[in-house]
């Protein structure tokens, strides 16, 4: 595979080139900012920037990177750069709202996200066939969309305190699905595209998913329960 072949895949682009998706590639500043906004409120509510929610800002910090690489030099590589930044932050951000909101520990926590991985897809493919037989053509995440849905309704049955940052991300995560959707059939009418405003309120959406953990964390600290034997490691059970 030529993981330097050109990728044209939005409407602001119409040919190679650094700089020919300016809208698309500065937007993803937006990622940065979010981030950014997370520690300044953590800091400023005298919440803790523990080591597990830092690493999760990083991801979000890569999100923006690995975005900003791809509308920028718009080949394969970066592509697939893009794609697994967003999975790697979805994955921890899975195994912390297990953490924080279930109060499991780490061990059982990341195991579980990493195992949910058929699961969400299978999930998320139901999703979409609910949709399509809906009358409703299936726009793409919106499979995601529904599966975030489920996270806020065990918040609201568990009284969770990340249930309003995580109502207000499913709320926006839907505006910027129909963003990332309407791009190329807007394009002849609007030809700086609408993928950028993807960005925007994406970087929103994922932010708001990460303060939803900080505020978890902050109000009730995590508690130790035993993690089933099955997963967990022979060194685990020495640290025990």
């Amino acid at each position: 595979m030529d993981w330097m072949l050109y990728v044209d895949l939005y409407c602001e682009r119409t040919a190679a080139g650094v700089w020919n998706e300016p809208l698309n590639a500065l937007s993803n500043l937006a990622f940065w900012l979010a981030a950014a906004t997370v520690v300044w409120r953590c800091k400023r509510q005298h919440i803790p920037l523990d080591e597990e929610l830092r690493t999760l800002l990083a991801l979000l910090v890569g999100i923006g990177a690995a975005s900003l690489a791809f509308h920028m030099f718009a080949n394969r590589l970066t592509n697939a750069a893009d794609v697994l930044a967003i999975a790697l932050y979805l994955h921890a951000w899975l195994a912390l709202y297990l953490r924080r909101v279930w109060r499991w520990p780490w061990a059982l926590a990341w195991r579980t996200a990493w195992l949910g991985v058929p699961a969400f897809a299978l999930l998320s493919g139901a999703a979409t066939l609910a949709w399509q037989r809906a009358g409703i053509e299936p726009a793409a995440y919106l499979g995601a969309w529904s599966v975030l849905l489920l996270v806020v309704a065990d918040s609201a049955r568990r009284g969770s305190p990340a249930l309003q940052p995580l109502a207000l991300a499913a709320g926006l995560f839907l505006i910027s699905v129909v963003l990332r959707q309407i791009d190329l059939p807007l394009c002849p009418q609007w030809p700086p595209g609408t993928h950028f405003g993807w960005h925007l309120l994406n970087a929103v959406t994922l932010g708001l998913t990460a303060w939803a953990l900080a505020v978890a964390m902050a109000v009730a600290p995590v508690q130790r329960i035993k993690a089933p034997d099955c997963l967990v490691s022979f060194s685990d059970r020495e640290n025990r």
